[in-house]
């Protein structure tokens, strides 16, 4: 029987579940004293204990020590960067990228992106809560980071001193994606088995990369590597853009773990 999952700071026993989450279990799941529920703090810790009551808006929830567990990072980390969508489409891409087990969807700010979210508006609160919600439902341990928008040379300079591999995704590349990833995988040499591959993914706007951006990403690749690489050769929307680089992302680090 699947457990009923919480977000919560795990500490010691017992935890306080209260707020929005205390609220979903008693007004939405109708959950009483007693009940086993899962708990996960978003950094990979969870446990599973009971429900105890502890007044009107919160619940304490019991466990054994020694019941703390810490899930293994996946095998490959995803940084998704890129351009913002139009209305509703950019809720549905957190969500799907979070359930696609990216680690953090980056907001690009394009010369030709339409959306320019405040970095501290009320978009950027949603989309952190969604990805939140998302984690609880599809049961990942890593909540997905949502980061306010920044400009493509802060997105390489990031990608650079946290030694990421670099992708660009152009209708023209000569490259398709999933042989790509096909060849990156296969790089991930035996010593470094246990370790994580880094990669971060940019997703320009519908009108494409502006001609600065283009000549800014070639001159980078003279320094240090960056594949240009296709889809399909159809002309995507950038949360579909998106929710391909994070499904074949997702589909390659499942067969790192085979």
């Amino acid at each position: 029987m699947k457990r009923h999952r919480f977000y919560a700071e795990i500490l010691a026993s017992p935890c306080v579940l209260a707020g929005q989450e205390a609220h979903h279990a008693t007004q939405t799941l109708r959950l009483a004293e007693g009940d086993t529920v899962e708990l996960f703090d978003g950094q990979g810790r969870s446990v599973v204990g009971m429900l105890q009551s502890a007044g009107k808006k919160q619940w304490q929830v019991v466990f054994e020590a020694g019941a703390v567990t810490l899930a293994p990072r996946p095998r490959i980390e995803l940084t998704l960067a890129i351009a913002v969508p139009k209305g509703e489409r950019a809720d549905t891409l957190v969500e799907m990228a979070s359930q696609l087990d990216v680690a953090r969807l980056q907001w690009m700010d394009c010369r030709r992106s339409v959306v320019k979210p405040d970095a501290h508006g009320g978009k950027m609160e949603k989309w952190r809560r969604l990805a939140l919600e998302s984690a609880k439902q599809c049961g990942r341990d890593y909540v997905m980071q949502v980061l306010a928008p920044i400009g493509m040379a802060s997105v390489l300079r990031a990608a650079l001193e946290e030694q990421h591999s670099l992708l660009v995704l152009e209708p023209t590349g000569v490259q398709t994606l999933w042989n790509w990833l096909g060849d990156w995988v296969a790089g991930l040499s035996a010593e470094r088995a246990e370790a994580t591959g880094k990669l971060t993914a940019l997703v320009g706007p519908e009108g494409g990369f502006a001609d600065d951006e283009l000549a800014l990403l070639s001159g980078e690749a003279q320094r240090r590597p960056i594949d240009f690489v296709r889809i399909c050769p159809n002309i995507l929307r950038i949360e579909t853009a998106g929710i391909a680089v994070a499904a074949a992302v997702c589909a390659a680090t499942a067969q790192t773990d085979k």
